[in-house]
């Protein structure tokens, strides 16, 4: 599907935030300046709201990543943490995606702790571009504080919902989609083994194939530790055969 193809009452709904995407395609094709607009009503007249209105209406060169970003840094500094609250059960799921990057402007200096804190029902969502959209929020403070970020994630590698575990697994990939990478993991993913061991059986599809990317990331930098990490995962158990084809791929394609 392309963009031309979303019929155009579709996109207008989606645009005014009446309805969430279907897919990747129309996530990609929303008017977030309209959405902004929308999502504001009269609000849109205070100063800042119209100057980050004219930066999104003109600017032919920011993605969609970083208008969110934008737009969520703007909520973050100029709304209540009750407003805040309010979008959390929004029908669109861009403005819930908006939300996860507010909560972390909000709370620049805030611990790893308490960002998970409050990304928790981002990262739990039921639409699949808010939960990219949480793990995205995060990624700058687990670049800036890799060792904490692995520590306070372990506890969401055990949790009982899947969408948790997946993305205590995929926020710290070593190069991640769409994101800056991190080096650190690339050379030691060693470091990332009590957060990685418990889903290495992990039944959940969602699961495996994070934890396969994640293998096959590290792959790329450190081939020796993954095919010994992969040396432990069970082959009998459902999704295990899923999860090493993931992470062996890079370097089983002949030269």
């Amino acid at each position: 599907m392309r963009c031309a193809e979303i019929p155009s009452d579709v996109l207008t709904a989606l645009s005014k935030g009446h309805i969430q995407t279907a897919n990747l395609v129309e996530w990609l094709a929303i008017d977030q300046s309209l959405l902004f607009q929308e999502t504001l009503g009269s609000a849109i007249k205070v100063a800042s709201a119209k100057n980050l209105l004219n930066v999104l209406v003109h600017s032919q060169e920011l993605s969609v990543n970083a208008k969110m970003r934008s737009i969520g840094c703007w909520f973050g500094q100029h709304a209540s943490e009750q407003e805040l609250a309010s979008f959390l059960h929004h029908p669109s799921d861009m403005v819930r995606g908006w939300m996860a990057y507010a909560w972390v402007a909000k709370s620049p200096e805030a611990d790893i702790n308490t960002l998970l804190h409050y990304l928790k029902p981002f990262a739990d969502d039921g639409h699949f571009s808010v939960r990219e959209v949480a793990w995205m929020a995060l990624r700058p403070s687990i670049l800036n504080k890799t060792l904490e970020a692995l520590e306070s994630l372990l506890p969401w590698a055990h949790d009982k919902a899947h969408n948790l575990r997946r993305f205590a697994c995929e926020a710290t990939r070593p190069r991640g989609v769409w994101c800056a990478h991190i080096l650190l993991l690339k050379q030691q993913p060693e470091l990332a083994e009590k957060l990685l061991f418990p889903l290495r059986h992990d039944p959940e599809k969602y699961v495996q194939l994070s934890l396969g990317n994640w293998l096959n990331d590290a792959a790329k930098t450190r081939p020796d530790w993954v095919r010994q990490f992969v040396s432990t995962i069970d082959t009998q158990q459902p999704g295990a055969a899923l999860i090493v084809k993931r992470a062996l791929r890079s370097l089983e394609q002949p030269n």
